[in-house]
């Protein structure tokens, strides 16, 4: 007769609804309960079982030595579990285990009357140490540990507290450190214990200090305050677009414009000198008898062609002039309220030209060789920041100015530009529509044309340099992917061999995987190598999420496959020895845990543990049926956790 506690594949439990109802078995130790339905308590209840009237001994399966289960009666008279008779007819010599006659599972039969009165013994409620006083037959046992308000349920929301299930109300709504409240502050839903992680990081109506001012400001308007009203944020001086460059703390602004009110005054008659400037040229170029009216001056406070034709150096000293008689001064308000009226007049006169003839950009135009005058006035304010585009533009204007003053053939003969549609019909001393190649205006467009050949020779060379660079890297890049891949594969062999035989297997993206072997687009898979020993035998484990064969769709299968080593010369062929084969329970009480494993035992009679002739043996060797999968897919379920199954194979060689 088989010892008490043979193992089956079959031995499981599941559990529905929203509480798993656990027990404290005997030690101390708390194990989970299956679902309402006939025979689906954990054996290990059995011991904590107290029959009001005294159990007969024939109701015991002789080779589980438990109640029996599922009663099936042989042909020779005895009594059995149904899985257990079964599972010890299809292991050994078919024959019964109490007379030793020849049986076949064709011979076996239910035993409806024996079940009958099995499930009407009367046991005491299991939780009668709790204070449960309730007599119950094992018919209703299950129904009634549901419904126990002396049971031991897990939290709902996964808080890791087990209690008895007439608290768990309270704890759900008071006491749960996972359930849902409301922020106080701005409403929003948030998990008990995270309150303060989201009053420190994400709550709109926090108070937070300013990192510049250390002003306390809700976080949801701290953007603004730093915009807006914080006093020391670096900003930039509103006449930037002029061409001022300064940058300083907002509290200090004030003081720099009352300081610098004299070079803004120039940078604001430069401004308006270049835009007269464009006018003026594009008034000239127009070929259809009147000129297009593009906007009207006057809205600034001057009047069309009082500064028109005038040199920068004069309309600088225009302007001092009118500083030393007081005008400028007192028109001083009104010109800074003009001032983002001319950004947005620069920005229009662009695109209205762009149709007629294409000039270099505001920042360019300012780049081009300021009057002496001017520079004076820009180095005397303390703007001495000149970028190298600028001194290249410079050096490109002096030679071009030093052609215009002696020209040779070459020039004259060859140096035309294209402003309109139609070639130039000037003689050879005149640029176009009147603009002399000595004119300043001519020099300073030539210069700017002859600086950007340059430049696009120089990007030319960058873009065939940064080629070859990217060639390079390309290369590089393949070969270090390369030997990645082997290093990847070195450090996943030295995990599998250094493991002493014990071999965890981690399968990532489970549900991923599951959708697949469901639709068929990956039915099997298959572990990294290990090792038996250091240099022992190079085993894997493959795993069919959807089950195989007649287990396909009902049960999680498993096999173990004996892989081609570099020691394989030198051990013992066929395989001998031992290989348990576990799905581990993830759940993080660790009294609570349900392993489930199976041990194979090896069989030099089989394929599986021959001396593999390819990479890996074709055959292999396990469990078609080891786990359910309503087990590993129940919602309360800890053997897939965070997406990820746990198996784990320990080899014992022999």
């Amino acid at each position: 007769m088989a010892s008490k506690g043979v193992n089956t594949a079959k031995q499981y439990d599941t559990v529905d609804g929203n509480c798993w109802p656990m027990v404290m078995a005997s030690g101390g130790e708390r194990k989970t309960i299956a679902s309402p339905s006939d025979y689906t308590w954990s054996r290990d209840l059995e011991d904590s079982f107290i029959f009001v009237n005294e159990k007969d001994e024939k109701y015991d399966c002789p080779i589980c030595l438990f109640i029996q289960r599922e009663p099936t009666q042989t042909q020779c008279g005895h009594r059995f579990c149904r899985d257990c008779i079964v599972k010890w007819l299809r292991s050994s010599e078919k024959k019964c285990p109490i007379c030793v006659e020849p049986l076949d599972e064709n011979q076996l039969f239910t035993d409806n009357f024996a079940k009958r009165e099995i499930l009407d013994l009367v046991i005491r409620c299991i939780y009668y140490k709790e204070g449960c006083d309730q007599n119950i037959n094992l018919r209703h046992f299950q129904s009634h540990l549901c419904v126990c308000d002396y049971a031991y349920v897990q939290c709902p929301n996964s808080c890791a507290n087990i209690l008895l299930r007439r608290d768990l109300q309270e704890h759900k709504n008071d006491k749960c450190p996972k359930r849902i409240i409301l922020c106080k502050k701005c409403g929003e839903t948030i998990i008990a214990e995270e309150q303060e992680d989201h009053f420190d990081k994400g709550c709109p109506k926090v108070e937070i200090f300013c990192s510049f001012c250390k002003a306390k400001v809700l976080r949801e308007q701290l953007e603004r305050h730093k915009r807006l009203e914080c006093s020391n944020v670096v900003i930039q001086c509103e006449f930037r677009f002029l061409g001022c460059q300064a940058e300083m703390t907002r509290m200090k602004m004030s003081q720099h414009q009352s300081q610098a009110m004299v070079y803004h005054i120039s940078l604001i008659g430069r401004g308006l000198y270049e835009l007269y400037r464009k006018f003026s040229f594009i008034h000239a170029s127009s070929s259809q008898g009147q000129p297009r009216q593009l906007w009207n001056p006057s809205s600034l406070g001057y009047q069309p062609g009082e500064l028109s034709g005038i040199p920068h150096s004069d309309v600088t000293r225009s302007l001092d002039e009118r500083m030393d008689k007081g005008n400028t001064i007192s028109s001083l308000p009104s010109t800074l309220q003009s001032v983002h009226q001319l950004q947005t007049l620069f920005e229009n006169m662009q695109l209205q030209m762009s149709s007629v003839v294409s000039f270099p950009s505001t920042s360019q135009q300012q780049d081009e060789v300021p009057d002496q005058s001017d520079v004076t006035v820009l180095q005397g304010q303390g703007n001495e920041q000149q970028g190298q585009e600028q001194q290249d533009v410079q050096s490109v204007y002096k030679r071009t100015l030093s052609d215009a003053q002696h020209p040779s053939t070459r020039t004259q003969e060859g140096s035309e530009l294209s402003f309109m549609s139609k070639p130039s019909t000037h003689k050879d001393n005149e640029g176009v529509d009147g603009l002399s190649f000595c004119d300043p205006q001519y020099i300073s467009f030539k210069a700017q044309n002859d600086y950007q050949d340059e430049s696009l020779a120089r990007h030319d060379q960058q873009i065939m340099f940064l080629r070859d660079r990217n060639e390079y890297l390309e290369r590089a890049n393949k070969d270090m992917k390369i030997k990645i891949k082997q290093l990847e594969n070195t450090v996943n062999e030295f995990e599998g061999r250094f493991g002493n035989g014990e071999f965890i297997w981690r399968i990532k993206n489970y549900a991923k995987l599951r959708d697949e072997a469901i639709i068929g687009d990956n039915t099997a898979i298959h572990s990294p190598p290990f090792f038996s020993s250091c240099y022992g035998y190079k085993l894997c484990i493959r795993v069919n999420l959807n089950g195989v064969d007649s287990a396909k769709g009902t049960h999680l299968s498993i096999f173990i496959h004996f892989m081609q080593g570099e020691n394989d010369d030198c051990l013992d062929w066929p395989f001998s020895g031992r290989i348990i084969l576990s799905v581990l329970d993830q759940n993080p009480i660790c009294e609570m845990r349900r392993n489930v494993s199976e041990t194979l035992a090896s069989k030099p009679n089989l394929a599986a543990f021959q001396r593999p002739t390819s990479q890996r043996n074709h055959k292999g060797f396990g469990y078609m049926e080891f786990l359910p999968l309503s087990v590993v897919s129940a919602p309360m379920s800890t053997y897939v956790k965070n997406d990820t199954l746990l198996i784990k194979a320990k080899v014992i060689s022999s």
